[in-house]
């Protein structure tokens, strides 16, 4: 009785395997009878070329300035190559990429230029510029003018009040310009991800004097070059007569 029912079921499987392939019932058409359009571009990829411009905030082009750039997956940032700006600021990319992908990403470690930059691409040729008059080197006037501060908490006094963003109302209307001399003294100096205390704890060791000291009443500027942190960054001062020092914190009071 087992062999019966065993051979009744393998007959059954093999006559629906031979029923689902037979040729008869489908309805697929002959390949050289589909019609397709003269314009039709079976290309999958697309090449590109991107000029790249690279400039301070008074429009002068940075030099040996290192980028990378590539597009973005799931997985991540997939990346293409680096490169380095000329003597003019300025560099070339060519390179070629699946037809799906319409952007790419520029990115930079370099203090004073934002860290990514989206370039929209198309075949052929693309132009961007970095930089220029849209970085925010700004410069605010630090006054003990009673007007323009309040206190929080009893604790800190504002020398004027501040967007939403944290970015205070008493800045220069005209931006400071900061030459590349002085964005490559920050960049060596203090590069972005390599922190202070492990790789240069000498800038603040506890010999060394941070103090600014004036002899007379001065104005002091104050230039906003850079941020790249994950938390917005806050500047404090505080004051004291120099033939009388603070010992301690509860030394420093708040005028």
């Amino acid at each position: 009785m087992k062999k019966v029912l065993l051979f009744l079921l393998t007959s059954f499987m093999l006559t629906a395997c031979v029923e689902v392939l037979n040729p008869e019932t489908t309805t697929s058409e002959d390949i050289t009878a589909l019609s397709i359009p003269d314009h039709f571009n079976y290309t999958t990829t697309r090449d590109f070329q991107v000029d790249v411009k690279v400039l301070d905030n008074g429009g002068k082009g940075l030099t040996r300035v290192p980028m990378q750039y590539g597009f973005r997956t799931e997985e991540g940032f997939l990346n293409l190559g680096t490169f380095q700006t000329n003597n003019n600021g300025e560099a070339k990319l060519i390179n070629s990429l699946p037809d799906y992908i319409d952007s790419l990403v520029i990115r930079t470690a370099y203090i004073g230029l934002p860290q990514e930059t989206i370039v929209a691409i198309k075949a052929g040729n693309n132009q961007v510029t970095i930089g220029g008059n849209n970085l925010t080197a700004i410069r605010s006037r630090v006054t003990s003018s009673a007007s323009a501060s309040r206190t929080a908490n009893g604790k800190f006094t504002f020398m004027a009040t501040f967007d939403a963003q944290g970015v205070p109302n008493n800045l220069e209307p005209v931006n400071t310009y900061i030459p590349q001399d002085l964005l490559d003294l920050v960049n060596n100096s203090l590069p972005e991800r390599r922190p202070v205390p492990q790789f240069n704890p000498e800038y603040i060791a506890e010999n060394i004097n941070a103090d600014t000291r004036f002899q007379e009443t001065a104005d002091v500027w104050i230039t906003f070059v850079h941020e790249g942190a994950g938390w917005r960054n806050a500047l404090g001062y505080y004051t004291y007569d120099l033939n009388n020092p603070p010992t301690s914190i509860n030394d420093i009071k708040v005028t």
